[in-house]
């Protein structure tokens, strides 16, 4: 188990001493059958003390652990984020690549269709061309001597060679065509294939960002499950730790009523021998004094900074009386010590708490303890008290005496 720090112990040490409030109700004589139940009643509430300190320590670590997760969360919540705006743009490209892809489709169709035109109309002139071609083997060429001497005078022959240039500029013309469209043909072709290539490009580079699409899409399915997962284990952790919390908090509830029923019960008992309470009260006198050693000073001075810490220094001397006046009486020990460390006399040294302070540091106010210690082992006692508990349990007891800030001496 981890140190607690100094914060823990502060909170954990005012759990234990409001419950050790609880149980310290004063100095009650009852029963050894109620003695025995109220003891097994206050070895329970320690142990379900210290249950409570580990239960509470475990709700620490587990929401130390569950901030340590936030953490992590917000982590993958940023990663997440930034996944999805990669994934948003890979999905841009994708639908950048696919609409350039289908528009150099349409455009190698429409090149398909005017290369296959151009084709046609390289055909037709090639066949007109080769007839043309025929004709003119097949017919001979006139010569322009021929055409001279045919002709029947100047203009005619005019008019011949005019003809005959007509003729030769229009198959010139349906060559250079021919070698347009030729041309045209080629370059058709050469568009055709440079579009062929940039499609086999974007169809592989479109099967890329997919894959890169499906892989981000992939981390980030795997991110957002491992997120869920470890809040559902930290979730259902913490919930647990809680409830157990709770249940020993109501375990401790029912055996704090348990134990006011049997302190209840010690008081009524008690209340029954106020009577036999008188008849000590008439051994007792002020101002005695006691034989007492350095020790069994220090034992009175803790033992009222266990009972009257914070409380003013007229409750202090009237603890202290109370220990005084039961070593002079014939009924209790008859010493500083043994009337202290008699078997179900002051809560304090039942629960450890006497123990604790006799080894540990008080604070300043411990000083006054002392002085009321020495001042009525001195003789100088002013208080005929035997006994003494919380106002609080007194009335419930139906039990009278002299009030002195929150305790009741009788």
């Amino acid at each position: 188990m981890k140190k607690h720090s100094g914060r823990h112990l502060t909170k954990y040490r005012g759990i234990a001493f409001c419950l050790i409030a609880i149980i310290a109700l004063g100095v009650m004589p009852a029963s050894a059958s109620t003695e025995s139940k109220l003891n097994d009643a206050k070895s329970q509430v320690d142990d379900l003390k210290e249950q409570q300190e580990e239960a509470e320590e475990k709700v620490d670590d587990l929401t130390d652990e569950s901030d340590d997760l936030q953490t992590k969360v917000d982590s993958y919540n940023s990663k997440i984020e930034s996944l999805a705006a990669e994934i948003d743009d890979a999905q841009a490209q994708i639908d950048e690549t696919t609409a350039e892809h289908e528009r150099v489709e349409n455009q190698i169709e429409e090149t398909k269709a005017e290369l296959a035109e151009a084709k046609e109309v390289a055909t037709t002139q090639l066949s007109n061309m080769k007839e043309r071609i025929q004709f003119i083997y097949e017919n001979g060429a006139q010569s322009y001597l021929a055409i001279f001497f045919e002709s029947k005078s100047f203009a005619d022959f005019l008019n011949r060679m005019e003809y005959v240039n007509a003729i030769n500029n229009y198959d010139r013309d349906r060559l250079m065509e021919y070698e347009d469209t030729i041309d045209q043909i080629a370059k058709l072709q050469s568009t055709l294939e440079e579009d062929e290539e940039q499609l086999a490009q974007q169809e592989e580079d479109l099967e890329q960002q997919k894959a890169s699409y499906e892989s981000k899409q992939s981390e980030m399915d795997e991110l957002l499950t491992e997120t869920k997962t470890e809040l559902a284990s930290s979730k259902e952790n913490l919930e647990k730790a809680q409830q157990s919390q709770e249940d020993i908090e109501e375990q401790l509830a029912e055996m704090k009523k348990k134990q006011k029923k049997l302190e209840e019960q010690a008081a009524k008992e008690e209340a029954a021998r106020l009577a036999e309470i008188k008849e000590q009260e008439e051994e007792t006198s002020t101002g005695t004094k006691i034989s007492a050693s350095s020790s069994d000073e220090e034992l009175l001075s803790v033992i009222i900074y266990c009972e009257a810490r914070g409380e003013s220094y007229k409750s202090k001397l009237a603890v202290a009386s109370v220990v005084v006046n039961r070593v002079a009486s014939s009924r209790f020990p008859n010493s500083v010590k043994g009337v202290i460390y008699q078997s179900g006399q002051f809560s304090p040294v039942g629960s450890g708490i006497f123990a604790y302070y006799l080894a540990n540091e008080k604070n300043d106010g411990y000083s006054d303890c002392v002085k009321a210690a020495k001042e009525i082992l001195e003789g100088g006692s002013q208080f005929k008290y035997l006994y003494f508990r919380t106002v609080e349990s007194a009335k419930k007891a139906g039990i009278s005496g002299t009030v002195i800030d929150n305790m009741i001496f009788y």
